[in-house]
């Protein structure tokens, strides 16, 4: 391997939420010129089955994981800075947007049906570890718009056109916008 292909990146994932981007944690690795974006991210599938089996056979800690899960959760499409829409392409800008409009809807209807699992599964004396089980099921059966958004299976989207992974799923998810540039 050459060596000086070989970089050290500190990725820093932001969420998009109502207009503005908010940190939502780091990664640091190194990378090739082969490293795919998603290299060192853990899905958050993952993250959540890892947390609620941690939880096994302390209900006290399966109650706060549960009431952590309950809150609601405001949305907002999951990037890496390093693959942000670059102000200057207004393709990549209009793409961006258009992608967030798309998962804000769904990030609604999810919120409404984590809700009412949650309602549902305390009526019926479900344990707070199963609840979070009946979560996961349900983060499960969203579109891969959502998954891509949330990065539930550890992919997201890039909005640069120089990394082809993640801009080829925002092409695909975009049909919609047009590019104008001529």
């Amino acid at each position: 391997m050459d060596i000086s292909s070989i970089n050290s990146m500190r990725s820093v994932y932001q969420t998009y939420i109502n207009g503005s981007f908010q940190n939502t944690g780091t990664v640091n690795k190194q990378i090739t010129s082969n490293t795919s974006i998603t290299d060192g991210v853990t899905p958050l599938r993952d993250r959540m089955l890892n947390q609620i089996e941690k939880t096994s056979g302390d209900n006290n800690a399966a109650e706060r994981l549960l009431d952590s899960y309950s809150k609601p959760d405001t949305g907002g499409v999951l990037i890496a800075a390093n693959s942000m829409p670059d102000l200057k392409d207004p393709e990549g800008i209009r793409r961006f947007q258009r992608i967030n409009q798309l998962f804000e809807q769904e990030n609604k209807q999810v919120e409404i049906s984590k809700r009412d699992i949650i309602s549902q599964g305390q009526a019926e004396g479900k344990t707070a570890q199963n609840i979070l089980y009946d979560l996961v099921s349900m983060y499960d059966s969203q579109s891969d718009l959502f998954k891509l958004g949330r990065s539930w299976e550890g992919d997201f989207f890039s909005f640069d056109s120089n990394l082809s992974e993640g801009w080829s799923k925002v092409l695909q998810f975009t049909p919609d916008v047009i590019d104008t540039t001529v």
